[in-house]
């Protein structure tokens, strides 16, 4: 046996309690569904659902170039050094498949070799130990060695120096010329504050309208210190 569950049901109209039977509404005995109107009703909402999947229809997925082109492309990297600087492939830190990329696209393409915009490479201990530093804080040698392993497409900024502590920002030549207002700092962490054996060093740099600010640090061991 089915048995209908649109059962008749009593409405008060014109001061007049009447039985409408949801089956047979007449125009002025509407079913109560049909009293939901607005944006919220069935109508409406179908409408609104239709006109979505017609307007999609027409958009335009955005190219692989497009989805990259505001973009950048940074690498940032640290390295405690513990006092040496020895003669190691720094392809294994850095970089090895961009630098010898030939895009041509200032912004990303997508493409995952495409060069770094910014390298920033942060060390500590770096040629010297903490103590040899405090005499001798100079990173020399250690630039060269960067600037020879990125070669000519890559352009030394900024560099700035806290006894051990350094960091080096490099751009990629063909930006270089979106590169405005460099600046360093560093600030010691040491005994009283005023030794450089603990500390950090800072790098800030305007890269077309973003404002990019680079920091590395050496603090004293333990969490209790920090």
């Amino acid at each position: 046996m089915v048995t209908n569950w649109r059962k008749p049901f009593r409405r008060q109209m014109n001061g007049q309690s009447r039985d409408i039977n949801p089956d047979v509404a007449t125009e002025t005995e509407q079913r109560p569904e049909d009293d939901m109107v607005g944006p919220l009703s069935p109508v409406n909402l179908l409408k609104t659902s239709l006109f979505h999947k017609s307007s999609n229809r027409h958009e335009r997925k955005p190219s692989r170039s497009q989805l990259y082109s505001d973009r950048l492309k940074i690498f940032i990297g640290t390295w405690n050094m513990y006092g040496r600087l020895l003669p190691l492939d720094l392809s294994y830190f850095l970089t090895k498949d961009e630098k010898k990329s030939n895009s041509q696209s200032l912004s990303l393409d997508g493409n995952t070799s495409h060069p770094y915009h910014l390298l920033v490479i942060g060390t500590q201990e770096c040629e010297r130990d903490i103590s040899e530093s405090l005499i001798n804080s100079s990173k020399t040698e250690w630039e060269k060695k960067l600037s020879n392993h990125l070669g000519s497409q890559y352009k030394l900024i900024k560099t700035e120096t806290l006894t051990a502590i350094h960091i080096a920002v490099f751009v990629w030549v063909p930006v270089a010329h979106m590169i405005k207002d460099v600046q360093s700092d560093s600030v010691k962490t040491g005994w009283a504050n005023v030794i450089g054996n603990k500390g950090a060093v800072a790098v800030s740099v305007l890269f077309g309208n973003r404002s990019l600010l680079f920091i590395t640090c050496h603090l004293r061991g333990k969490k209790k210190y920090i």
